[in-house]
């Protein structure tokens, strides 16, 4: 367990605007929930980006130790839901299963782990109601003509999250007012019940058969499925006001307790520089965007820049991004191949988390890949430099750019170890090779299985046959061969240790 980086952790909060020290509730267990798709169509890559970065941190809380509660929902009764089962004329619990079948096709094939805990809204009904009715009986939450409604300035904490101040909001930016009703007490009071209307589905309740507000879904099924707190509330930047202000202020009004002691948001998604709109006609699912690239040019796209900052796509950038995974996949295999040949077996991630903890994570980068005279000592160090910038990055904000950068860094200073020493030290070369294998993985960037990582068979037997050829001194058709490779894209540089494959462009 690496319970000194577990101290190194530091979250950006959005309840103070700020980097913190992450100190969970409990010792050693973290309790997570993400706000998870509205299922009424397949998800786009705004839906994606915080699916993608908040599956890193949990992996990441995991390795280092914590035994993490994992939680994203599905809201699957919604105005946009009713809307498209009323166009299709079908059931909406019909259109919710379809698309949350949608999402966990696009999910999987993004590598992003099943939550621990998937709960819908319509499974959650019974807490809402018993929620909504005690909002009541407190004086926070009142009955109108057309629902239930939070009464906003009862809640004197209102606008803690998002810091935005009701005055200042009646000074001229009434377009942040969400879901304004003709039978409010106030324009800022939203609501927690909507009253059945002809052709909407409705659960009985004391206060008026109806369906629930958006808000109140996520807050009642945190308090049903992780209790009163929890340590992280995630999401996109976009959700912070009104959706996660309300959920504060409505679970805050319902326990006496801030709902979450950390909130963590991704910033937005931009498409060649312009925010993404289907009125621009600039808008991209997942799906659409899988019948053009893999899914881990997706995945790794979205972890190229720190999660709060924002990203642009555009296809440029995604072919980009997949020339780069290319890059790690076929150098990874050209260790994997050398290693082969010497019949040793790869390192585990057991042998690197022996590395790890014995490092001192205050160790300073000191070493200049691309000015270094490699031998043993330098590449061993530069394993151990590359370890301990790329788990200081995640501890720090999950800056995942950092990173990700550091996967190349050590494949520059493996390959110039490779290129310069005579006598490779195979033991250090898998060390290396299980390294990137643990980064990879826990940025999700990894392949299915090794064997997927390989060259291709066809590559390979070529380059057999080369090495056959050179050893009986058949110097033409050993140029033969190469020529044949040139053609499926690889170059070859021989060394001391044996050729080295070397994708062509790069």
């Amino acid at each position: 367990m690496l319970t000194d980086l577990q101290s190194k952790i530091y979250l950006h909060n959005t309840y103070c605007n700020r980097k913190e020290q992450f100190k969970p509730l409990q010792a050693g267990e973290v309790k997570i929930y993400v706000c998870g798709p509205t299922v009424y169509d397949f998800i786009h890559i705004g839906n994606a980006r915080p699916m993608i970065t908040f599956d890193v941190f949990r992996h990441f809380l995991e390795f280092v130790g914590y035994k993490v509660t994992y939680m994203q929902n599905f809201t699957d009764i919604d105005d946009k839901l009713i809307k498209r089962s009323q166009k299709e004329n079908c059931e909406m619990l019909d259109i919710a299963e379809r698309f949350i079948n949608e999402y966990e096709h696009d999910s999987k094939s993004l590598n992003v782990e099943d939550a621990d805990i998937q709960p819908r809204a319509t499974q959650t009904i019974p807490q809402i109601i018993d929620m909504v009715g005690k909002l009541i009986d407190k004086g926070y939450a009142y009955v109108g003509k057309e629902g239930v409604y939070f009464k906003v300035r009862s809640l004197k904490s209102y606008g803690c999250l998002s810091g935005h101040n009701l005055d200042d909001l009646v000074g001229g930016q009434r377009t942040l007012i969400h879901d304004s009703q003709s039978d409010k007490q106030d324009d800022f009071d939203f609501a927690v019940w909507k009253f059945q209307k002809p052709g909407e589905p409705a659960w009985e309740a004391p206060f008026g058969a109806g369906r629930p507000g958006w808000h109140i879904e996520c807050s009642a099924m945190i308090h049903k499925h992780l209790g009163e707190q929890i340590d992280i509330h995630c999401g996109g930047q976009d959700l912070i006001f009104p959706h996660h202000e309300n959920e504060v202020a409505q679970s805050m009004a319902y326990t006496g307790k801030l709902l979450a002691n950390y909130w963590l948001h991704n910033a937005y998604i931009n498409v060649d520089n312009v925010k993404m709109s289907k009125s621009l006609g600039n808008f991209w699912t997942i799906r659409d965007l899988s019948k053009k690239f893999d899914y881990r040019v997706i995945r790794y796209f979205m972890l190229s820049a720190h999660y709060r900052s924002p990203i642009n796509f555009s296809v440029a950038i995604l072919q980009s991004a997949e020339k780069a995974l290319q890059r790690i996949d076929e150098n990874m295999a050209n260790y994997r191949f050398l290693l082969s040949k010497q019949n040793l077996a790869e390192k585990t991630e057991s042998d690197v988390l022996a590395e790890l903890e014995q490092l001192d994570w205050s160790f300073e980068s000191e070493l200049n890949f691309k000015d270094c005279a490699y031998d043993d000592t330098v590449l061993d160090k530069a394993i151990k430099q590359s370890q301990c910038v790329y788990m200081n990055a995640l501890a720090d904000d999950l800056n995942t750019a950092l990173a990700m950068s550091e996967i190349f860094n050590l494949i520059y200073a493996t390959n110039c170890y490779l290129e310069q020493v005579k006598q490779v030290n195979y033991d250090l070369l898998a060390l290396a090779l299980a390294t990137l294998n643990l980064f990879v993985k826990l940025l999700g960037i990894n392949k299915a299985s090794a064997a997927d990582s390989e060259i291709k068979p066809e590559v390979m037997d070529l380059l057999e046959q080369r090495q056959a050829a050179r050893a009986n001194k058949n110097y033409a058709l050993a140029d033969e061969l190469r020529d044949k490779l040139k053609e499926l894209g690889y170059s070859i540089k021989d060394t001391a240790q044996g050729p080295q494959l070397i994708k062509l462009g790069e």
